[in-house]
């Protein structure tokens, strides 16, 4: 089965569908209530649609297509620049989930490749970073999340995260305050809804996949 894309715009979304009734190099663009037909290769055309969502314009696009990948692609070519970074999912043996709290808002510890690392390190080594902990076991690779902003210097930037289930009973923390971390703590299902309600898109996405 083809991959599908959802694309956080700070909460708004873009989504890449793959439908087989969609012919050729045909794509089916939903935009809020209008629904349209255009070409894949109309770069211009998706170019618009992806700044009228980043400035509130609309709140989410929907493109349908039986080339859901080279899809992708051209909408990451809208961006000014791509990059990749690796995270951590953590659970302890009471099954809470790892949280920090980073710049007012709830997040999941994550941050970009250092040169020539790989994926896995990259994500173990951001997760002790970020929080302090020392005991991590990386347990295996579970899912992919996109969403973009805007650099200090007005550059477009599209991030892909990878994801990894991680387990450790450490709560020995040390908040990476440089990073403009303030907290981190052991999330349970008393407090699921509070830190829902104070986060990204993407990171809503990863929390409700799990029953706390």
């Amino acid at each position: 089965m083809s991959q599908n894309y959802v694309i956080f715009v700070e909460n708004r979304r873009i989504k890449i569908a793959f439908d087989k009734k969609i012919k050729g190099n045909d794509v089916l663009v939903k935009s809020d209530s209008n629904k349209e037909l255009i070409s894949g290769s109309d770069s211009k055309k998706i170019k618009i649609l992806v700044r009228k969502l980043e400035r509130g314009e609309l709140q989410q696009v929907a493109f349908k297509t039986n080339k859901v990948k080279r899809l992708f692609a051209q909408i990451a070519k809208s961006y000014d620049k791509y990059i990749v970074a690796a995270g951590g999912i953590i659970f302890n043996s009471k099954q809470q989930i790892l949280v920090i709290f980073r710049n007012g808002k709830w997040d999941l510890p994550k941050g970009k490749l250092e040169l020539g690392e790989k994926l896995i390190d990259a994500a173990a080594r951001e997760v002790k970073e970020e929080t302090g902990i020392k005991k991590l076991t990386v347990l295996t690779k579970y899912k992919y999340t996109y969403h973009t902003f805007i650099s200090q210097g007005g550059n477009h930037i599209l991030k892909e995260t990878v994801w990894y289930l991680m387990y450790s009973d450490d709560d020995k923390f040390k908040p990476q305050t440089k990073e403009g971390i303030a907290k981190v703590e052991w999330l349970d299902a008393k407090r699921i809804d509070e830190v829902l309600d104070n986060t990204y898109g993407n990171i809503q996405l990863l929390l409700k996949r799990f029953n706390l």
